[in-house]
Order: C-alpha cells, then structure tokens, then sequence
C-alpha cells in the first residue's frame, strides 16, 4: 500500500525524489483534490468530509494511515 500511495503522490506533484514517510509533502489545493480522486479509485474506498484535513496530507505516512484505516471499514 505504502508504494502505491507514493507513486500516486510523486506522479500528481512530479516529484523527482522519493520522499521520506514523515516528511511534509508540497501539496498544494488542485494535487490534494487529484490525489483524493486517484485514492479513491485505486483503493476502491471513499473520503468523508471529516477526512479532508490538513493533517491526514501532510506526508505519505499520514496518507497510508488514512487509507488503511478506510480499507480496514471496507473489508
């Protein structure tokens, strides 16, 4: 899960270097919405409004943990 969630972010932002699983990605608003779109999808899971903050965005840790946690109610 963790390689999909960051080849989806570094193909959305064209990252040229993996970044590390803490570290704060440059999100901007327009990759933020393409990236919850790709997850979506991808992960066959849907975001709540109460998911859209800051802090599940801010590096591939917190995605990954965020995206677990809704497979998790999935399965």
């Amino acid at each position: 899960m963790k390689q999909k969630v960051t080849e989806i972010v570094m193909t959305i932002t064209k990252l040229e270097k993996t970044p590390a699983e803490q570290e704060i990605l440059p999100i901007d608003s327009f990759a933020s919405v393409a990236i919850i779109v790709k997850l979506e999808d991808d992960f066959s899971i849907m975001f709540e409004d109460k998911d859209l903050v800051l802090d599940n965005f801010l590096s591939i840790g917190s995605i990954v943990n965020m995206v677990a946690a809704k497979k998790s109610l999935v399965s």
